[in-house]
């Protein structure tokens, strides 16, 4: 489960600026897993990416940062995009009339 929000933005910096706030995102283990024992998604997500697992599957309450932090993985690995290689790609599923149809 998710923590925290992504990104927190606020426009009180120096002459009306924008200020950026990173809040690290927290996930339990599994489902099933007590909340006491907690780790970085960020983590968890790269180390998915590196394994030969297909599926990663991120619960959370609504506005808890999921589709924040799935934008924010894809640009990050946008940056580090090599020709030939996986191609990172966000897909926001609630803008999909039909989903299950996809």
């Amino acid at each position: 489960m998710l923590s925290l929000p992504l990104i927190v933005s606020a426009t009180n910096g120096p002459k009306g600026t924008t200020v950026g706030l990173s809040i690290q995102l927290l996930s339990k283990h599994n489902i099933r897993a007590s909340e006491d024992v907690l780790v970085e998604l960020q983590e968890r997500a790269r180390t998915f990416l590196g394994s030969k697992r297909e599926v990663l599957l991120i619960l959370g309450d609504s506005g808890a940062g999921k589709s924040t932090f799935g934008m924010r993985l894809e640009n990050e690995l946008w940056t580090e995009y090599l020709p030939g290689g996986l191609i990172p790609l966000f897909i926001d599923l609630k803008t999909i009339e039909a989903p299950a149809n996809v």
